[in-house]
């Protein structure tokens, strides 16, 4: 029974509100002397002209810069090295070379080169970023694929 109320209303407020909107309404605007109907006239028509004026077109200019192409930069590799046995750091890749630090096991210095047939790398030298020195493959671990380091060489050892 609710429901059937609820529709007749909802009904019925559609009635009205469709019936609102086809009513035709009066004219609030007073009609004009002579026209009785209370219409508004139909307006004069209007002659107008338009004039075309020509605008300016913009130039434009090609300005040609010769900008160098830009040259690769080798980044250095380089990978930290860990000492797993205590040894000796020498002045060249080869057991012949005077011996010029000690390495402790479990340091770690940076890799910058190795030998040409990968079995010495060349290692910042302990306390001393500035210099460096050559240790055994056997006694560090690098940590990156050696083989991807410079090749780097030595003066010959003195006796």
């Amino acid at each position: 029974m609710m429901k059937r109320s609820i529709r007749t209303l909802l009904l019925v407020c559609l009635v009205f509100a469709l019936a609102a909107c086809s009513t035709k309404t009066s004219s609030t605007q007073p009609s004009q002397p002579g026209n009785q109907s209370g219409t508004m006239p139909a307006a004069a028509p209007v002659n107008a002209t338009a004039t075309v004026a020509p605008t300016a077109v913009p130039s434009v200019t090609a300005t040609v810069t010769n900008t160098p192409a830009p040259t690769a930069t080798a980044t250095p590799v380089t990978f930290d090295s860990t000492v797993i046995t205590s040894i000796m750091c020498l002045a060249g890749p080869a057991e012949t070379y005077t011996r010029v630090a000690y390495l402790k096991a479990g340091d770690t210095y940076t890799t910058y080169a190795r030998d040409a047939q990968n079995n010495y790398f060349l290692i910042q030298f302990p306390g001393n970023t500035a210099k460096t020195c050559w240790v055994w493959k056997n006694y560090v671990t690098v940590n990156g694929n050696s083989y991807t380091l410079p090749v780097a060489t030595a003066e010959p050892a003195t006796k």
